[in-house]
Formats: structure tokens, sequence, C-alpha cells
């Protein structure tokens, strides 16, 4: 029987969730009127870009899940994965959320959405895969993910805090607001996904087949 996981490591695999959350919302809420509002790009062309983008991160889930559950190293099968998400996140927030904007076109916006949504796609497949794989029994998983929503929430919570907070200083500009939710996905994505590569195990695979790429799509 498993052991139960500690509060450590419960919060080791947890933490990553927090910007994850915290870079969903204002893409939702935020960036499309950012974009068209503040950057000057119209209203069609920013709803376009953002729904092309969109599909595009459904339609290639299932091909970026079967290649997650197909590459392990001697690490683990999740670890290098959320390794190589960081850097992806990183830049293409910035690039999304903090923009020069001389720079900004339709192109440069999907562009980096579509890198965007690869950094998030990889790194939360393989951060739910792992989760599933940590916690054996019903009870142990139930737990491991009531911690992770707590992250979830969290990020969600603070994330839209941001701009009111910089309200309340005397900054008011969307500029100013979006690029502040922006440094804390930047600060927070390498910062929490330490914990999570030094501590929660991850176990390498038992011989198992994976599902092949046209049954993931099936």
């Amino acid at each position: 029987m498993q052991q139960p996981l500690k509060p450590f490591t419960l919060a080791a695999y947890s933490g990553v969730a927090l910007p994850m959350a915290a870079m969903g919302m204002p893409i939702a809420v935020y960036l499309p009127r950012f974009y068209s509002e503040g950057l000057g790009l119209s209203l069609i062309t920013v709803g376009l870009i953002f729904t092309l983008a969109r599909v595009w991160d459904v339609v290639t889930d299932p091909a970026m899940g079967y290649l997650i559950d197909r590459f392990e190293t001697r690490w683990g099968r999740r670890k290098h994965w959320i390794a190589l998400a960081v850097p992806i996140l990183v830049v293409s927030v910035y690039q999304v959320f903090i923009p020069s904007p001389e720079d900004v076109s339709g192109g440069y916006l999907l562009f980096w959405l579509i890198m965007l949504y690869v950094g998030y796609t990889m790194m939360a497949i393989s951060h739910q895969s792992w989760g599933a794989e940590l916690a054996d029994s019903y009870d142990e998983r139930t737990r491991l993910f009531g911690w992770r929503e707590i992250f979830v929430i969290g990020g969600m919570t603070i994330v839209l805090a941001l701009p009111a907070l910089l309200e309340s200083t005397g900054i008011d500009d969307q500029q100013s607001k979006v690029a502040s939710m922006g440094w804390f996905c930047i600060i927070l994505f390498p910062l929490l996904a330490l914990p999570t590569l030094a501590f929660v195990p991850d176990k390498r695979s038992s011989g198992r087949s994976a599902l092949s790429l046209k049954a993931q799509f099936s």
C-alpha cells in the first residue's frame, strides 16, 4: 500500500499550477481587449487570431500527449517535459503580455500565442499525468488534486487582483496592468517549477505501451 504523500511533496507538486492558472485567466479576460484597444489591431483580427490559436491548441493536444507519454529520460517520464516547457512559457508570456508596440502585428500575435499554447500544453499534460502516477489510490489522488486546486484558485485570484492593486497606487493604464500579470507569471514559472523538478519523485515507465497517435485522436 502506498504511503501517504507528505505535505511538502504535495506543495512541491502543486506549486507550478499557480502560474499556469494565473496565465490562463488574462488570456481570456484581458488580452483580446488589450490588443484591440491598446495596440491597434482590429477587433476582427484579434478575435480570429485568438480563435485560430485555440483551435491549434485543441487539435495538437492529442499529438502532444502522445509525444509526452512516449519519450522518457533517465530522470523519469515527466520532469524533462516540464523543464522544457518553462523557458518556452517564460519567453512567450513576455512576448504576449509585454510586447513592444512597434513590433505588434497579426502575425506576431498569432506566432507567440501558438508558442504560449505549446508550452502550456506541454506543462499541463505532463503535470496532470504525473499527478495520476504519484497517487495510486482514489483517496490519495483526491488529496493530491485537492492541493493542486488550492494553487489553481490562488493563481486566478492573485492575478485578477493585480490590476486593482495597481489602480490603488495610481497606475491605471492598460499596458501596465497586463505587464504586471505577465511579470507575475514569468517570475513564478521557474521559481515554482524548481521544487517540482527537485523534490517530486518521477517514476520511469514500467513497460506499458503507449496509445498510438491514431488512438489519441479517435
